[in-house]
């Protein structure tokens, strides 16, 4: 069955719900991973792949390490994540990916202080007929960003500089590898035991297999000499080696 398929792709989420829940004893993550369990039924409607999915929160309970202002002690992490495929494309030549939205929005709290202290981080995807028309600087297909319209309401920055630039390339990722980044980055196994347990599960790892074939494989053959790929060209996805 096609990794692309609406099918596969509920069956994955039901999976990895029930892992999560399994090993996470600390309660840490259920909260939000209850929010995927509607997503199998909602997928079974279509014959492709439609997530739109807001506000799954992660709670960091401890500090992470350099981070400004040091006093910071506690984050909240807001994930949303929207992508809808194309099945009528075909993935050996075009990026299947017609519809992308990926967006972290973090609120880093102090103890018995009442003050927000916000950051924003979004991957992109460089879709033409949604583009602004500004091509004056490098866009690569996809691509992180800091800040963004999250962050561009804040009434004060203080001494920091907020910029769309640069865009840097980053391979796409679908929900199963934002919930990974998320906690290979935010949650460490130090303060999180059971996280060894989880990454160390064979059917997880499966699941972010998967994940990789379907969204990485594909984006990694711009770098192979001989690549037929429409959309995965290296002057796509990195623009600066061109």
């Amino acid at each position: 069955m096609s990794l692309w398929s609406n099918i596969s792709y509920a069956q994955d989420i039901s999976d990895f719900s029930k892992i999560i829940k399994k090993h996470d004893q600390e309660g840490i993550l259920t909260l939000s991973v209850n929010k995927l369990d509607l997503l199998p039924y909602q997928l079974s409607k279509y014959d492709y792949i439609d997530i739109d999915v807001d506000g799954l929160e992660f709670h960091v309970l401890t500090k992470i390490s350099k981070t400004i202002p040091s006093t910071v002690d506690t984050f909240k992490i807001f994930f949303d994540f929207k992508c809808v495929s194309n099945p009528d494309i075909d993935i050996e030549i075009l990026d299947p990916v017609v519809t992308y939205s990926f967006q972290l929005v973090i609120h880093g709290l102090e103890s018995g202080n009442e003050t927000l202290y916000q950051s924003s981080l979004h991957l992109d995807k460089n879709i033409s007929e949604e583009d602004d028309g500004d091509t004056k600087f490098t866009h690569p297909l996809y691509h992180f960003q800091f800040g963004g319209k999250t962050l561009s309401n804040q009434l004060s920055t203080g001494n920091l500089l907020l910029m769309s630039a640069p865009r840097l390339p980053h391979p796409p990722m679908d929900l199963f590898l934002g919930i990974h980044f998320i906690l290979k980055n935010y949650f460490s196994t130090k303060d999180h035991k059971f996280l060894i347990q989880l990454y160390g599960d064979s059917d997880y790892q499966e699941i972010i297999n998967r994940a990789k074939i379907r969204m990485w494989n594909p984006y990694f053959k711009a770098f192979r000499e001989g690549n037929t790929h429409k959309d995965f060209t290296l002057n796509n996805v990195f623009p600066m080696a061109s």
